[in-house]
């Protein structure tokens, strides 16, 4: 893949500045004034036109859902294709080895997440967050209203159905705040069956599922549920869904700028869906026909998650990492044993190819 793009021409060669005749000099004069003319209904989108393409391949971390609609927002309407950008997403054959496919550069980016983004980096791996697309966490702890739960306190005695490590280290800090410990409840991991096990009553409670997923499945279930995202019970923000590159190709100044671009069309994609959530689901139901299936699910997921894909401060770009979530997260990672160094949080995550952000190439 070549990923040097070759910058558009802003000014008239040497050879045409020097026309010394009164009538060539009106002649250029006339095609400059059309050319900034056309120029002036542009932004920094529309130059793509002019830039090489650029073939970008992209792992998303699971299944598409409304996460990935300004992914698919973006084809669809050509925003990636007027920053000279050719995107491929993929979906992966296994959600668990994206990290280790960017890193080994099998793909150019991949969605990953900012806990596993510290954890991979503990070990070693060679990679770094170079955008958010979801700035917040979705994880939620959520319990059915019927089941005379009225506040975490009262799960004392309960039990809990978690979905893994993270789950259980989110369940336990939360427990700690409502003035609990972990042997007041009885913990399950259910893996991914959080749901199926939530309804039949096989537990009280889960912690692990996405609030914009599973929350408006058990609404469309007719399902009245407590839902509280976990940094609103007691745990620590935290990026849900971050852009991965692989360090070795950020030393490459050509593909530096290719990201840039590729994170300005993911911008405008992500605008175009938040503007037009039909099209959103119309551009992801064209790639997969399986969301077809349940298009009622579907839009109610994107009603519930195109407001998330803004970044939480208005005054920052789009896609940026705040540096005060990545340095609290990743100590609070340290305090919790899940890293076995201490966090370098400010060289897990760059904003320098945000648009408009860092040196321009």
């Amino acid at each position: 893949m070549d990923a040097h793009a070759e910058p558009p021409a802003h000014h008239p060669s040497t050879d045409t500045r020097r026309l010394v005749t009164r009538a060539a000099v009106l002649v250029l004069t006339l095609a400059l004034a059309l050319s900034l003319a056309a120029c002036g209904e542009k932004d920094e989108t529309t130059e793509g036109k002019k830039l090489k393409k650029n073939r970008i391949t992209l792992l998303i971390d699971w299944t598409p859902n409304a996460n990935h609609a300004g992914i698919y927002t973006g084809i669809e309407t050509g925003t990636f294709e007027r920053q000279g950008i050719d995107l491929e997403p993929q979906v992966p054959s296994d959600p668990a080895a994206v990290i280790k496919q960017v890193e080994a550069g099998r793909a150019d980016l991949g969605i990953s997440y900012q806990n596993e983004v510290m954890e991979a980096r503990d070990a070693g791996a060679k990679i770094k967050a170079v955008g958010t697309i979801v700035d917040r966490p979705l994880n939620s702890l959520m319990w059915l209203k019927g089941s005379g739960i009225k506040k975490i306190a009262d799960l004392k005695g309960k039990k809990i159905g978690t979905s893994g490590a993270y789950a259980s280290t989110f369940l336990n800090v939360i427990l700690d705040k409502a003035g609990l410990k972990p042997g007041d409840v009885k913990e399950v991991n259910v893996g991914y069956d959080l749901l199926p096990n939530l309804v039949a009553e096989n537990v009280d409670a889960i912690i692990g599922a996405y609030y914009n997923v599973e929350g408006v499945q058990l609404k469309l279930k007719g399902k009245p549920t407590t839902i509280t995202p976990v940094d609103e019970a007691g745990a620590p923000a935290y990026n849900e869904l971050v852009l991965i590159a692989s360090e070795e190709n950020l030393k490459d100044g050509g593909r530096v700028e290719t990201y840039r671009r590729t994170l300005a069309g993911l911008r405008d994609g992500t605008s175009a869906a938040i503007s037009n959530p039909k099209l959103a689901g119309d551009s992801l139901v064209k790639n997969f026909d399986d969301l077809a299936k349940d298009r009622k699910e579907l839009n109610a997921s994107l009603a519930v998650t195109l407001p998330l894909l803004k970044s939480s401060d208005p005054e920052e770009p789009y896609a940026w990492m705040d540096p005060d979530i990545w340095l609290t997260f990743g100590n609070f990672m340290r305090d919790q044993e899940l890293l076995k160094k201490a966090p370098d949080a400010t060289s897990a995550y760059t904003n320098d190819l945000l648009p408009g952000q860092g040196p321009q190439e």
